[in-house]
């Protein structure tokens, strides 16, 4: 499971019933956690991307099987770099501030992280 202090945004997506037009969504989930805390992988895979943009700020993103992959963002400091294989629960990053966003995708559709990761562990 992650280690996180809180929960602040969750998975989202509403649609218009009568367009299918999507209204309200957040692609993945917002944690709350200490300052500069370690980013763990939530499974194994292989880095395929590590950047900053304006709407992640630094992210990395690790290919799984079955064409799953992850995103962490709003990272600090990088630990990995592309083309690195990662095993599940290495530090991957430090986490910038107190926030950290993550997100599962397979192929291009975003899927609820909560459906693949546990989020009840914030006091283990």
């Amino acid at each position: 499971c992650f280690k996180y202090d809180e929960v602040t945004g969750v998975y989202t997506d509403l649609r218009d019933t009568d367009t299918g037009l999507k209204y309200l969504y957040d692609n993945g989930v917002d944690l709350k956690v200490s300052g500069n805390e370690n980013v763990l992988s939530a499974s194994s895979g292989e880095v395929t991307e590590v950047a900053t943009n304006e709407e992640y700020g630094t992210y990395i993103i690790i290919e799984h099987s079955d064409e799953i992959s992850t995103i962490y963002a709003h990272l600090n400091e990088i630990f990995v770099n592309v083309g690195a294989t990662i095993e599940k629960g290495q530090s991957i990053a430090k986490a910038d501030e107190n926030l950290l966003h993550f997100e599962i995708k397979k192929g291009e559709t975003y899927l609820n992280p909560s459906d693949f990761v546990d989020f009840g562990c914030e006091n283990d």
